[in-house]
């Protein structure tokens, strides 16, 4: 392979995505050839993806939704962390095994901390219950935060809590939270939107939301979050970080 990156992001939709952005940013950083695309990719075609890595020769590709659980079972090994939590974010191919990654985690904890914002003792509600919010609720609780998950699917919910080991709420009651996190599409472009914000009018005082989303780059729950007076971040940072780290992971693997 050289010092050449082949890599690509599937999921679907992805036409919003900065990924290919980040990478080509990265590239010049590290000084590395490489090309990035985007693949939007079906729940349905889904199984065409081993085919589709070697057809294209893919050395890596990032895992965006609805894909991050059910990419496992097209993939050889994932790691300890990417098996707790049943996500993939990043496979990583080489000699023709299949390897999955998560670095959400990283990506979330780096993303609060460059915002001001410490975890440790905070208590932490988490609206979602997909991959995403399960590897934001591991990495949250293991640097110390106290987590709750809630979500419209009840019977998802429990399960997604108990794998990770945080507790469940009922309903979006923010008035004891103090960092409110949303892992849902709502709000995304050309997705659904809340419901209604009610909830924001209990929260305590010193809320902070942070949004998964980032396209749009101020989702409305952000903006009704700031007039409130609540701080506000988006899901460009976790983008970012998490983005960061897959990078690493692909540049130690063949030793670039």
């Amino acid at each position: 392979m050289g010092n050449f990156i082949k890599a690509a992001l599937i999921g679907s939709p992805v036409y919003h995505s900065k990924s290919p952005n980040l990478y080509a940013h990265m590239f010049s950083t590290h000084g590395v050839s490489g090309s990035f695309s985007v693949i939007d990719l079906s729940s349905e075609n889904l199984h065409k993806i081993r085919d589709i890595a070697k057809e294209r020769g893919l050395c890596a590709f990032a895992v965006t939704m609805p894909h991050k659980r059910d990419i496992i079972k097209y993939l050889d090994n994932t790691t300890v962390a990417a098996t707790k939590l049943n996500s993939v974010n990043l496979a990583v191919v080489k000699d023709g095994v299949f390897t999955g990654y998560n670095t959400d985690g990283t990506g979330i904890l780096h993303s609060l901390s460059a915002t001001g914002i410490e975890v440790a003792d905070k208590r932490v509600l988490i609206y979602g219950c997909g991959g995403a919010a399960s590897a934001v609720g591991y990495s949250l609780k293991n640097a110390g935060a106290n987590v709750f998950m809630t979500a419209r699917s009840k019977e998802k919910l429990h399960a997604a809590a108990e794998k990770i080991g945080v507790r469940v709420q009922d309903g979006l009651e923010l008035s004891n939270t103090d960092i409110f996190i949303n892992s849902t599409p709502l709000g995304m472009t050309n997705n659904p939107e809340f419901e209604s914000f009610d909830f924001l009018q209990s929260a305590k005082r010193g809320l902070h939301v942070c949004d998964l989303v980032y396209s749009p780059a101020e989702t409305l729950l952000m903006k009704k979050a700031k007039a409130l007076g609540f701080s506000v971040q988006n899901g460009e940072g976790m983008l970012k970080f998490q983005a960061e780290e897959a990078f690493s992971v692909i540049m130690r693997t063949f030793k670039i």
